[in-house]
């Protein structure tokens, strides 16, 4: 019907850098108007997956190989790093591309690993009492993560979220003893300090003074 109407047109080739800046929003200001987004080459991405074995399905790796996702322009990325670290002077160039492209895509590889728990205070914070000798008359109850990150011992390496910082050092006059059969009242202190009681102050015969614990909010007094 149409027979020699049509002409063939040979469309420029393209990349995925090219098709990621198309929006794909034609007509943004009313029909007729020019548009910002003019008709660009195009063409289907297949993202690039990795499947486990039914072997390995319900282990964790299973997990990992499900969630391996790689866009064309990952797959790109990555490729054009391997041909960066391709050199005489590099042994294994496989392995620093495929490092330095993990140092570089935290928010695409992040997706593919299984959420850590949230930091909580009695699963993932030890604490230590100092002070305990004899003579001493405060203790010191300080705070660690039970696993420390390798690179950073201020960080948790096995939680993520909730608790972010580890507690400040508390200080108190109370005895060794009683920090240990009462860790549910002290842990409380680490958001709101106690009232100052008369068990917060150390009572002295020299010079008829009383001495307050440092680590109490004042509302009690000191007698005279």
């Amino acid at each position: 019907m149409h027979k020699g109407k049509f002409d063939r047109v040979f469309l420029p080739h393209t990349d995925p850098e090219r098709v990621k800046l198309s929006t794909g929003n034609y007509g943004e200001h009313g029909y007729g108007g020019k548009t910002d987004n003019p008709v660009d080459v195009d063409y289907p991405s297949l993202p690039l997956s990795k499947f486990a074995a039914l072997l390995v399905k319900d282990s964790p790796i299973g997990s990992l190989f499900s969630n391996i996702l790689l866009s064309d322009l990952d797959i790109n990325d990555l490729l054009g790093k391997y041909n960066n670290a391709s050199s005489a002077n590099e042994p294994e160039p496989y392995f620093s591309a495929a490092c330095n492209w993990v140092k570089t895509n935290y928010n695409t590889w992040s997706d593919w690993m299984g959420r850590l728990p949230l930091c909580t205070f009695e699963d993932h914070i030890i604490d230590h009492v100092t002070g305990c000798e004899n003579g001493s008359t405060v203790r010191e109850i300080q705070f660690a993560w039970k696993s420390p990150n390798p690179g950073n011992t201020t960080l948790p390496n096995n939680c993520d979220g909730g608790v972010d910082n580890l507690p400040e050092t508390i200080e108190t006059s109370r005895t060794c003893d009683w920090i240990f059969e009462n860790r549910r009242i002290w842990s409380g202190w680490i958001d709101t300090k106690p009232s100052c009681d008369s068990t917060f102050y150390d009572y002295q015969r020299v010079r008829m003074r009383f001495r307050r614990a440092p680590y109490c909010d004042l509302l009690l007094e000191a007698p005279t």
